[in-house]
């Protein structure tokens, strides 16, 4: 069953998906054992605020990620990556301050949107006894979705 937040979450990861300065690709189900396809992403929710405006309105305040994963063999070629990437989600962001209507808004003038970039350990695959790292690109995403509440 569909949701307003999955709805949200898929479509931040498809605005993902549409990068054209980089070819991202989906994370794979089980990341551990397969660790690639690089550069990746995945949209997840991460926490999330609820308020009840009155009786019959609730505003839900989801905070989904988006995780951008790039390769650590060249980092000078995972920052110009990682440069492209956040320019081009802040515009796509920007562009589509309802997600195509899954959220009523993304995010307010004076809130913006938190992205910070550092070295992430996804784990040790499968068969190997060294840790792999990427270089991680996270956006904190803050979504309005306004609902009636279920009463029993």
């Amino acid at each position: 069953m569909s949701n307003a937040i999955d709805n949200a979450v898929n479509a931040l990861q498809a605005l993902s998906l549409a990068m054209t300065s980089v070819d991202i690709k989906s994370a794979p189900a089980y990341p551990i054992e397969n660790i690639d396809p690089l550069p990746m992403s995945v949209a997840y929710l991460a926490a999330g605020n609820l308020m009840k405006i009155n009786y019959g309105m609730l505003e839900i305040f989801p905070q989904i990620n988006v995780e951008f994963h790039f390769s650590r063999l060249n980092l000078k070629q995972a920052y110009q990556q990682i440069n492209a990437v956040a320019y081009e989600f802040s515009q796509r962001l920007s562009g589509d301050p309802t997600l195509s209507g899954a959220v009523d808004t993304l995010f307010s003038a004076d809130a913006g949107v938190p992205f910070a970039v550092r070295p992430y350990n996804w784990g040790r695959p499968q068969g190997s006894n060294v840790d792999f790292f990427t270089q991680m690109l996270i956006f904190e995403i803050v979504v309005k979705i306004v609902e009636s509440p279920i009463t029993p």
